[in-house]
C-alpha cells in the first residue's frame, strides 16, 4: 500500500529527478533490459485482458517470455557484481 501511496502522491512524483530516471535505461544495459521487459510485460497484460481467449494465449506467452528475460538479466547482473566484489 505504501508504494501506491507514493505513486499517487503528486508532490512526490513532481520532486523525482525524471531527467535522470529517463536516461538510466540508455546508460546501463541491464537497466535497459529490465525496463524493456517491464514495458513488454505491461503491454502483454493489457493485451491479455483486452483480447478474446484465442488471441490472449500469444500475448500471455510474450508476457511470460519478457518476465523470464527480465528476471534472468537481473540474476546475471547480480552474478557479475558478486564476482567483481569477490575478486576485488
Amino acid at each position: 500500500m505504501a508504494t501506491f501511496g507514493l505513486l499517487f502522491n503528486v508532490p512526490v512524483m513532481r520532486a523525482l529527478p525524471w531527467g535522470y530516471i529517463g536516461t538510466l535505461p540508455r546508460k546501463s544495459v541491464f537497466t535497459g533490459i529490465a525496463a524493456g521487459s517491464l514495458a513488454v510485460g505491461l503491454l502483454a497484460i493489457v493485451s491479455v485482458a483486452a483480447l478474446p481467449a484465442t488471441g490472449a494465449h500469444g500475448a500471455y506467452v510474450v508476457g511470460m517470455a519478457a518476465l523470464v528475460i527480465g528476471i534472468g538479466s537481473s540474476w546475471i547482473r547480480w552474478v557479475i557484481q558478486w564476482y567483481r566484489l569477490r575478486r576485488g
